[in-house]
């Protein structure tokens, strides 16, 4: 959520509480039972998938003339 110049700060604190993410909560597990019941699907990715595989070093340190 973005910071919001029009809400006091105790609004804007409330929305980072533990008890007020709830609503949060529901509001996520609503939208994702609405995506699967329209025929979405969820693939997990296991955690040790890398979106940028480790590359060789490249060999270049010195080569630039100053």
């Amino acid at each position: 959520m973005a910071y919001n110049k029009t809400i006091s700060f105790e609004q804007y604190a409330e929305d980072f509480y533990l008890g007020s993410r709830d609503h949060i909560r529901q509001q996520l597990e609503a939208d994702m039972q609405a995506f699967l019941d329209n025929g979405g699907m969820i693939d997990e990715v296991p955690s040790r998938v890398m979106a940028d595989p480790p590359r060789k070093p490249q060999v270049g340190y010195g080569s630039q003339p100053i």
